[in-house]
């Protein structure tokens, strides 16, 4: 991973060949002590896995797909659950012939390349656990 800071709210990020988006995306999030950010990228994926939430079982259904996959849109945010930065992620991709996937992005590896624009706001979101969906939602009312 490649990034720069190119003003005081914005980093650019640059993944290679074979890194990790969520992983790669974390570690900046910890390096540069950012607590809420959005972030926007393009690129290509060798391989990634989706996942599809499931109300009634309280668990994501995972599709994973091999081979280049051209990134549409990459979108997301940062912030933190239990004093640790998290990353939230959805992503869209396309195929050969125009097909289409997209999804919550449980996992993605890099193919070919990906240019990320990180958007950092001056607040702090935490997560905590919503036991009645059984996922980690915002906690609006804790302050920072």
């Amino acid at each position: 991973m490649e990034y720069r800071k190119i003003d005081e709210k914005h980093f650019v990020v640059r993944l290679e060949i074979g890194e990790e988006i969520h992983d790669s995306l974390v570690a900046l999030a910890e390096k540069e002590h950012i607590t809420f950010a959005m972030i926007q990228g393009i690129g290509a994926v060798r391989e990634v896995t989706l996942g599809l939430y499931h109300l009634d079982r309280k668990e994501y259904r995972e599709t994973k797909l091999y081979g280049i996959k051209e990134i549409i849109s990459l979108t997301g945010t940062l912030d933190r659950l239990q004093e640790k930065p998290y990353g939230h992620f959805h992503i869209a991709l396309g195929g050969e012939g125009g097909t289409t996937w997209g999804g919550h992005m449980v996992s993605g590896i890099i193919g070919i390349t990906a240019e990320i624009v990180v958007t950092c706001f001056d607040t702090t979101l935490v997560r905590k656990r919503d036991e009645s969906l059984g996922f980690n939602m915002w906690n609006l009312s804790q302050k920072a």
